[in-house]
């Protein structure tokens, strides 16, 4: 038989942290001409059986992997995931296993509909890692949402720079960009399977 001690549950894993002035202006501007100088295609659903599917996800994504251009960015990336998952999540992680994507959201209701970066029969992603690259002057609406635990989102503040961290299996969305662009990098921490 269990007995409970008089003491209140603590989870010590939060549902989100942020960071912001991580990356100078002119770091950005780096990100942005590195994921330009990618081929941009239309931005796929479901991992790896990916789809085209507007009705749920409307727009392109580009695909930065480690190089001589690129080395900084990741280096960069790998020591702050390092100090905000030791500080709020304590996950084990294996690293970024798959290339960063650049996303672009240009007007026309460009979106993605609410989903988790967990994927089925996939690699293990465990820790999701959005960059905002965009001036929030250069685009309306577009709004990241975060529903950590209820129907009511966290609607993330739209500030150029600022790195949105949350666990992978967090029900996420991008809310359609009316006008502008919108370009974020994202990013999918791997490690072993939750127990």
């Amino acid at each position: 038989m269990w007995t409970l001690a008089n003491k209140s549950f603590e989870d010590t894993i939060e549902s989100y942290a942020f960071a912001n002035k991580v990356f100078s202006d002119e770091e950005i501007e780096k990100i942005i001409k590195i994921g330009k100088s990618k081929e941009a295609k239309k931005a796929l659903v479901g991992g790896g059986n990916s789809t085209a599917n507007n009705k749920i996800r409307k727009g392109k994504t580009a695909w930065i992997t480690p190089c001589e251009d690129s080395e900084w960015l990741f280096r960069k990336l790998t020591d702050i995931i390092v100090k905000v998952n030791k500080d709020f999540f304590n996950f084990e992680l294996h690293g970024m296993l798959e290339p960063l994507q650049f996303t672009i959201y240009d007007g026309k209701k460009t979106k993605y509909d609410a989903h988790v970066d967990r994927v089925k029969n996939s690699t293990s992603r465990k820790l999701s890692v959005v960059v905002q690259l965009s001036d929030p002057k250069d685009y309306e609406g577009g709004c990241l949402e975060l529903f950590p635990s209820s129907l009511e989102p966290i609607e993330v503040e739209k500030k150029k720079g600022l790195i949105t961290f949350f666990p992978s299996y967090i029900l996420h969305r991008v809310k359609p960009v009316t006008s502008g662009k919108r370009l974020s990098l994202v990013i999918w921490v791997h490690g072993p399977s939750f127990r």
